[in-house]
């Protein structure tokens, strides 16, 4: 699909799925842009003068957009997969207010995040029942900002360029032990790391990690017990 709006304003987009055998994926994919160059009038920074008031075009409004979507689900011969992709990218001017305008500030920002999760049931040795499932994952945000002239705040001029990444997985599952006894496991563990880039050097902005992991072990015990 295309679609065309004024001050420059144009989007894309495509999409599509497939669903055959053991497969079955959906996809989506958009662009847009605008310049966002529209006209307005500018009480040039006095709301109750109206006599200095003066039409203009709204500068450094421009912006332009990208997204992607991407599930996949698969059967394997004791379970499934599940396959998740997305991404995003904005770029924009930061104009400011009508009548104190902001020209050459930019900002930007990129997200990005994969996961998988795998299921599986059945029974063991005995029939007895069980289900496992893994999950494994991960993200990534980049956060930009640029300006040059340093026409926002008192800072002078700033330029940064932040980054964030982090990566998790969990595996999970449950035994059936008799009628009356289940135990359910499940581990976790997660990495995230902040990377920061500001100039001039800001109060606190340091790289920054973390590390987290969690057992658990539960038994559940239910049913009726015999006289």
């Amino acid at each position: 699909n295309v679609g065309v709006d004024s001050f420059g304003t144009y989007r894309t987009g495509v999409e599509g799925s497939v669903n055959k055998d053991r497969v079955r994926s959906f996809n989506d994919f958009r662009y847009g842009r605008t310049r966002g160059d529209f006209p307005f009038s500018n009480d040039n920074c006095t709301s109750f003068d109206p006599s200095d008031d003066f039409e203009a075009v709204r500068e450094n409004n421009d912006a332009q957009r990208f997204q992607g979507l991407s599930f996949t689900e698969a059967d394997t011969k004791k379970g499934s997969v599940d396959l998740v992709l997305l991404g995003t990218h904005l770029e924009r001017g930061v104009p400011g207010t009508g009548c104190d305008p902001v020209l050459q500030a930019r900002e930007a920002r990129t997200q990005a995040f994969a996961g998988t999760l795998y299921t599986q049931s059945g029974q063991r040795r005995g029939g007895k029942d069980y289900e496992f499932q893994a999950v494994l994952g991960g993200g990534y945000i980049r956060n930009q900002f640029t300006d040059p002239f340093g026409e926002i705040g008192i800072a002078g001029p700033t330029f940064s360029d932040d980054r964030t990444a982090n990566a998790y997985t969990r595996l999970g599952a449950r035994l059936e032990m008799s009628d009356q006894v289940d135990w359910t496991i499940l581990g976790t563990a997660q990495f995230d790391r902040f990377q920061p880039n500001v100039e001039p050097i800001a109060a606190g902005s340091r790289p920054s990690q973390r590390i987290e992991g969690a057992v658990i072990v539960e038994p559940r015990i239910h049913g009726r017990w015999r006289d």
